[in-house]
């Protein structure tokens, strides 16, 4: 089974998901479990590489699973699966992709 990675960017990601659930939204709990969430979700893409779309208009051989209100974008490598960016999905999606 292949492995796990994430970008910087991606724990970046993370921790702003949780900081505005825990700090803006005053819910830590609720942070924490959905960060775990996110965490399982991201296995789902272990288990199964190819079930995330191709995005190619953001970046080469990149995929998005869907995870809730939440996209996450991730590379099949050839020892690992790399998270990307986690975003919600009403953010402009494109322009955050570098190009």
């Amino acid at each position: 089974m292949l492995s796990l990675s994430k970008t910087v960017q991606a724990k970046e990601d993370l921790y702003e998901i949780w900081h505005f659930i825990a700090i803006e939204k005053q819910n830590p709990l609720n942070a924490d479990a959905f960060v775990f969430q996110l965490d399982a979700a991201f296995q789902v893409t272990v288990r199964t590489p190819e079930i995330g779309v191709m995005k190619e208009e953001y970046s080469k051989n990149i995929r998005q699973y869907i995870f809730g209100n939440y996209l996450i974008f991730y590379l099949i490598r050839i020892d690992d699966i790399q998270i990307v960016r986690v975003l919600h999905g009403k953010r402009d999606v494109p322009n955050l992709f570098e190009p």
